[in-house]
């Protein structure tokens, strides 16, 4: 399947969108990995998407009827900013072994 020119404008559009946005991008190269399971769910990277979404099996191919799953990406690529390269000072762990806290929960 190859995207067609409508398909391959939108996602471009998406990152010019997020420049003009956050103002910068804070990586060499960013990747958008789309691929398809039905035994894992989500694998996310630090500079890229990674997404085994079942939801997301007809993305290209049915692109009119699939407009509720077009948010996926653009949502997994503010995480580049938001959550990954910013984040609360509390949320910041020196590694994946290491508990978030998170002092902007509930009930905390």
């Amino acid at each position: 399947m190859i995207a067609t020119p409508a398909e391959l404008s939108a996602h471009r559009a998406l990152v010019q969108q997020a420049y003009l946005l956050f103002g910068s991008h804070h990586y060499d190269h960013y990747d958008f990995l789309v691929t398809l399971s039905d035994i894992l769910t989500a694998i996310r990277g630090g500079a890229s998407s990674v997404q085994l979404r079942r939801r997301l099996r007809h993305y290209l191919t049915e692109w009119d009827k699939s407009a509720g799953n077009h948010s996926l990406l653009p949502h997994e690529f503010v995480h580049s900013w938001n959550g990954k390269f910013r984040r609360p000072a509390d949320l910041w762990t020196a590694n994946y072994n290491v508990p978030m806290r998170n002092s902007l929960a509930m009930g905390v």
